[in-house]
């Protein structure tokens, strides 16, 4: 991955569409800074993979925006 400060999620997700980083590292490098959150949530669940939980972590998220839009708070 080249190197650079910040990357927009477009960006982010094209790496990951290509290969170049892992959806950890997606999640990792994501803009709004889920970095210590992501970390957190690797620690309760030390069964599954990195990567495993990299798309429950997604999945979390996706389903966390869906009860904001639904609350108009999004």
């Amino acid at each position: 991955m080249e190197k650079k400060s910040s990357y927009t999620e477009d960006e982010l997700v094209q790496m990951y569409q290509d290969g170049e980083i892992t959806l950890a590292e997606l999640v990792v490098f994501h803009p709004s800074e889920w970095g210590e959150e992501f970390a957190l949530f690797l620690a309760r669940h030390p069964e599954r993979s990195e990567e495993e939980n990299a798309q429950a972590f997604l999945d979390l998220k996706d389903s966390e925006l869906e009860k904001a839009m639904e609350r108009g708070d999004a």
